[in-house]
């Protein structure tokens, strides 16, 4: 019986949601869209494919390049 989605997200995606072996599992051609992005995924073992979908959740790591403004005293 495959995986729900919620238990293949719970693995994080390195189990095939068809067979559930991590070892036959590929991963190529990751597309971006606005505030998603999807990757096609397949099984070597099962023969089963798939797309992985991820979303945006926020950003990190922000560098401006500006200092901030102090008063001269």
């Amino acid at each position: 019986m495959p995986l729900t989605e919620k238990e293949y997200a719970d693995k994080f995606g390195v189990a095939c949601p068809n067979c559930d072996k991590a070892e036959g599992v590929e991963a190529w051609d990751t597309e971006i869209g606005m505030g998603c992005a999807w990757q096609n995924c397949s099984c070597t073992l099962c023969g089963a494919t798939w797309d992985d979908q991820y979303t945006l959740d926020g950003y990190g790591n922000l560098e401006t390049g500006v200092m901030p403004m102090h008063p001269i005293r």
